[in-house]
């Protein structure tokens, strides 16, 4: 319950249903927002599962790297939130997991966005998914260094971080 005396829960389930309907019209960076916020109140309500869908394509393309940035942070700050109390399952991981695979096809259409990188490598570290974060690190000092010669530090910066 929150000061409201609403349950968080269900609020960010009422906003991934409104989300889903600004998806359907076409508004996935709005429906994103949304989502992303969602996440927030309750990362442990199961919300990105059903929202990869909307990620087609076209839809990557028309919104641009910024909102990815978004959602990847919100993720980072999931992940490296203490792992729920009372049970062996972390009901977050569902959603960390579905939001990788969008950041994962949003990188296909910005393969520049270095940032889109380590936020993944942070994410993968955090859910312990087997040492793929060192060449995702790789490949975003790669894409910096193609971009911007002065980028160099991201690896740096990352590689003492893990």
């Amino acid at each position: 319950m929150n000061g409201y005396g609403h349950d968080s829960r269900a609020q960010a389930l009422a906003a991934a249903a409104v989300a889903k309907r600004l998806a359907q019209r076409g508004d996935v960076k709005q429906a994103l927002a949304l989502l992303s916020q969602a996440l927030q109140l309750s990362p442990e309500a199961p919300l990105l599962m059903s929202a990869e869908d909307w990620f087609t394509p076209e839809a990557l393309r028309a919104l641009g790297s910024r909102p990815l940035r978004k959602l990847t942070l919100v993720l980072a700050r999931v992940a490296a939130s203490p792992r729920p109390r009372g049970g062996s399952a972390d009901s977050r991981l569902a959603n960390l997991r579905a939001g990788m695979r969008i950041i994962r096809r949003g990188r296909a259409w910005y393969p520049d966005d270095q940032k889109l990188y380590v936020g993944e490598a942070f994410i993968r570290s955090k859910l312990d998914s087997g040492g793929e974060e060192r060449s995702l690190l790789f490949e975003a000092y790669r894409q910096a260094r193609v971009a911007d010669a002065s980028s160099s530090g991201v690896w740096r910066v990352a590689q003492s971080r893990y």
